[in-house]
């Protein structure tokens, strides 16, 4: 390979080049060949995927042809026939400009983050810096493609929604779907044709744009705008949030704190909150990431995240207003007794007050849940027995 130490950028060398080459045009001068040697024409293509413009990307046609052309199981010395595929397969790695072209060493910084999701009903992205949120549906048929497709598909909307302004930029994709992720970072793959046609379909869009695309995967619970909007007006159950009306006894009794844990900008109860997706408005991301030690906070969180909630709070001490279903048959439900310095405040919500926060949707069964507010006194407290 061959470096430019003034322009950060690598290339093929000019002997591998050359070698390339004079077996790429013996192979096109010849009627057929054998299927080793097809593979080593591929092996070569593959030792520059890492050193020309999306090279791994344009050795996929010739890789999925050969796959096509050669009997199962594969035999080395089989001889394949070379038609209009071969020279079809090959027609980027006949462009001498681009076969002398160059990568940068390092990957620029992203000055954009795309937070994408799919669901079956829709789509949905939420971008940082900038705040913009994005989202659809899809089409009867759409909705009966597999969910990885769906996931690229969104992925691919979202970029052109945002095309006048990505131009010359650097830009990570974050998504909870490995799969798609994967796809992309690959520049395609070999199991599943549809994803690998989509995922080169997106990289190509971004090449024409001179856009620099990467990606990071980011788990499902950190991900809750893109899959808040890619489910329209769905209920989500890690999104119901208390009508501010409904806590201010809960304020009365004791002090108004200034953060609330686990929290959005459309849930957020107080001036401050910790968002579990990435969130320039955010004092925060990820509450259970961050230390609590020396903490007065406010926490609403899912149900299914109270064991750690406890466990953290053991560990570090904040002052905390806990609000928690009323479930004395909980396994989580004896801790949090002992560790409540006050007796436990029923919120009594009534129809309305527990809402979805953006489509305004009312938990029907709110007598069910019994939401209580406990007062964890932190590392002064005197707990009761």
């Amino acid at each position: 390979m061959w470096f430019d130490t003034v322009r950060f950028t690598v290339a093929p060398s000019s002997e591998r080049l050359a070698a390339f080459i004079q077996k790429r045009d013996l192979l096109l001068s010849l009627p057929r060949a054998t299927h080793r040697q097809l593979l080593e024409l591929l092996g070569m293509m593959e030792s520059f995927s890492n050193l020309l413009p999306l090279g791994r990307l344009f050795k996929r046609p010739l890789q999925r042809e050969i796959r096509k052309q050669t009997k199962k199981p594969p035999l080395y010395e089989e001889v394949i026939s070379l038609g209009q595929w071969f020279h079809i397969s090959l027609s980027q790695w006949l462009n001498h400009s681009w076969l002398h072209s160059s990568v940068t060493i390092q990957t620029p910084p992203s000055v954009m983050s795309l937070f994408t999701d799919a669901s079956k009903t829709g789509w949905g992205a939420h971008v940082s810096p900038n705040g913009q949120e994005f989202a659809g549906t899809w089409s009867r048929a759409e909705s009966k493609l597999h969910i990885n497709l769906l996931e690229m598909e969104a992925v691919l909307r979202t970029l052109q929604c945002l095309a006048p302004s990505l131009t010359g930029t650097s830009i990570t994709i974050h998504g909870d779907n490995q799969t798609c992720l994967s796809y992309l970072k690959k520049q395609g793959g070999t199991v599943s044709l549809s994803l690998s046609l989509k995922a080169e379909e997106i990289l190509l869009w971004c090449w024409k744009r001179q856009i620099t695309l990467s990606v990071r995967f980011v788990p499902g619970k950190l991900n809750a705008i893109a899959d808040q909007l890619s489910r329209g007006k769905q209920v989500l159950p890690t999104e119901w949030t208390i009508v501010h009306q409904a806590l201010h006894k809960v304020w009365c009794r004791w002090l108004k704190p200034l953060l609330d844990l686990f929290a959005t900008k459309y849930t957020t109860r107080l001036p401050m909150y910790v968002s579990p997706v990435h969130d320039d408005q955010a004092f925060k991301v990820d509450a259970l990431a961050i230390p609590w030690e020396g903490l007065q906070a406010y926490a609403y969180p899912p149900t299914s995240l109270l064991p750690q909630v406890l466990a953290k709070y053991r560990q570090e001490r904040p002052t905390l207003i806990l609000v928690t279903p009323f479930w004395p048959t909980s396994a989580w439900f004896p801790e949090l007794k002992s560790l409540s310095c006050e007796d436990p405040l029923p919120l009594a919500l009534s129809e309305g007050q527990l809402v979805q926060p953006r489509s305004g949707i009312a938990h029907t069964r709110v007598n069910i849940l019994k939401l209580t507010a406990w007062k964890l006194c932190g590392q002064d407290c005197t707990h009761k027995a």
